[in-house]
């Protein structure tokens, strides 16, 4: 039997899990580098956004894009992304891809970061292509925790 000043402070479980979806069009995909899309809004003082899964629909346009093609979920500021869906935006016809967990963080590394939105981006250069006009849409499962 947990004593009654123990079992106060032992913590919930996390919440509810809840689910958002997000449309991201070609234009931005073309400059989800420079201007990263934010999926998941900042859920408020001492809160953390936990993605518990996601997926990433791509509809095919006309062409593939050609660099930078995998798509990765960050918590805004954070050193080290929570999901990458690898390779997607390489898909030459529609598709669903899931996103899959990093869980490697280094020390002084950042992945989960309190009252911060989680964002959708391409690292190191915006994607490029021949004239494709393809979109994708963001699934994401997630629980706000307490910080």
């Amino acid at each position: 039997m947990i004593a009654a000043s123990t079992r106060n402070k032992v913590k919930s479980s996390y919440g509810t899990v809840k689910k958002i979806f997000k449309t991201i069009t070609s234009a931005e995909i073309l400059a989800l580098n420079a201007t990263p899309i934010e999926v998941i809004p900042a859920p408020g003082a001492g809160k953390e956004i936990k993605i518990t899964s996601a997926s990433c629909k791509l509809t095919f346009g006309t062409a593939a894009y050609a660099t930078q093609t995998s798509v990765h979920l960050i918590t805004d500021t954070a050193t080290v992304e929570q999901m990458i869906c690898a390779s997607v935006l390489a898909g030459t016809a529609s598709k669903r891809q899931l996103f899959t967990p990093q869980g490697t963080v280094a020390a002084g590394g950042t992945q989960i970061i309190a009252n911060k939105a989680v964002n959708a981006y391409v690292p190191t250069a915006d994607p490029t292509t021949s004239g494709g006009t393809g979109t994708i849409e963001i699934e994401v499962s997630y629980e706000i925790i307490e910080s």
